[in-house]
């Protein structure tokens, strides 16, 4: 299935919206500027609170967890070395891995050796789309959007 990321940039705020290859709204995204640490709120078409990611800064390394309502479903640690960008990304027991650069948001995502997502972004005037080729379906895919998303943010927002 292929899905659009969509990221406008009309000033200093940022909106984020998800769509089906239909055009489609699946989900909005509210970018939030460290409020309560929270970074990202991911809103239903029904604009019900679905996700949520915050931050967890550390002296070497900084931590993004993923919460659906109000439970843990998941975690990002991003760690530069040098000049790599090292992340490892857990969800339930399970690691994925990324292979590809994700500096030039061209990379894919494995769950040890099936490829569950391919991730190619496209600059478009004053906004920028992602586009995702996945074959992943439900509370997995939401997931997987919340990582494309963080990664866009570490990578890009807070000027990494």
């Amino acid at each position: 299935m292929k899905f659009k990321i969509e990221k406008n940039i009309p000033n200093k705020s940022t909106h984020i919206t998800i769509k089906n290859s239909e055009q489609e709204l699946l989900y909005d995204i509210v970018k939030a500027n460290y409020f309560n640490d929270n970074i990202f709120t991911f809103f239903d078409e029904k604009e019900k609170e679905i996700l949520t990611i915050n931050i967890q800064d550390t002296a070497n390394n900084q931590k993004f967890n993923i919460y659906k309502k109000e439970s843990l479903i998941g975690e990002i640690l991003y760690d530069r070395i040098l000049f790599r960008h090292n992340f490892i990304i857990n969800k339930d027991k399970k690691r994925y891995r990324l292979e590809g650069d994700p500096s030039s948001m061209e990379f894919e995502i494995w769950d040890n050796d099936k490829k569950i997502a391919n991730i190619s972004k496209r600059a478009i005037l004053l906004s920028e789309a992602y586009e995702v080729d996945t074959i992943l379906l439900n509370d997995e895919l939401l997931f997987i959007f919340g990582v494309i998303t963080t990664i866009d943010f570490i990578l890009f927002d807070i000027g990494n």
